[in-house]
């Protein structure tokens, strides 16, 4: 797994993920966005 954070917040922040499987994310399921192959986006959660 791979997690680049754009921006640093103190919940979370934004940023990207890079995974095979979107169960394997650090962060809650619902709080990422698929983007396309296994690149995931996430907001503040």
């Amino acid at each position: 797994m791979l997690e680049i954070t754009t921006k640093n917040h103190f919940d979370g922040g934004w940023g990207y993920g890079f995974v095979a499987d979107k169960q394997s994310l650090t962060m809650l399921p619902e709080c990422w966005s698929h983007l396309e192959y296994n690149v995931y986006w996430h907001g503040p959660c």
